[in-house]
């Protein structure tokens, strides 16, 4: 959502955060624009970790192996007490403190459970991987299947989950090489479905 980025971007232009990725802004302008814009919806919330030279973005409320990075983010930061993090949502770009973070972090709106996912307790996919054994590099390939129609929040969440799944299952070297849900492109449904939302958002 081009609207949830140039909130970063005007958080950022405040005169407190002078110094701040003046050096290099390569994650905010690539990184977090391509995940924001190609992925956010007017659901979708995230922490911001903005440090001197580089930042980190998380999604929330998806996937449980967040909060382990998070606490990781959270030690990194503790080096810098002047490092802002912020909440980003539809509504803004907000700077919150350590016990924010940790109450956000507190609450899981899906679940995988085997080979099901779960959205606030109820099936909504079947998650199915198969990684390439051939490539050194460890492709994963994620498929999907339900038997409901997904909204544009759940169709994102899903690729969030492939993101923090694959590696859980596979170890840090391993990656998403493909989503596909019900024989169809993950991310091509996405597109489609934000091109919609944001027609009928302005």
């Amino acid at each position: 959502m081009k609207k949830m980025f140039e909130a970063m971007r005007s958080a950022l232009a405040n005169p407190k955060w002078d110094g701040l990725l003046v050096a290099n802004q390569g994650d905010f302008l690539v990184m977090d624009r391509a995940e924001i814009e190609g992925y956010a919806t007017p659901l979708s919330e995230y922490l911001w970790f903005v440090r001197d030279a580089s930042t980190w973005l998380t999604r929330l409320y998806v996937h449980p192996t967040e909060i382990a990075a998070v606490s990781s983010a959270l030690l990194v930061h503790s080096e810098n007490p002047r490092w802002p993090i912020f909440h980003v949502t539809a509504s803004g770009c907000r700077e919150i403190d350590q016990s924010r973070v940790l109450a956000l972090t507190g609450r899981l709106d899906y679940r995988v459970l085997g080979s099901t996912v779960l959205h606030q307790g109820k099936l909504i996919a079947w998650i199915d991987m198969d990684r390439d054994e051939r490539s050194a590099s460890q492709p994963v390939h994620v498929r999907f299947r339900s038997e409901v129609e997904l909204s544009l929040e759940q169709l994102s969440a899903l690729r969030s989950i492939a993101r923090w799944e694959v590696p859980r299952r596979y170890g840090s070297q391993a990656f998403p090489a493909s989503l596909v849900l019900d024989d169809e492109s993950l991310v091509r449904r996405i597109e489609l479905r934000k091109r919609d939302v944001e027609l009928v958002l302005g």
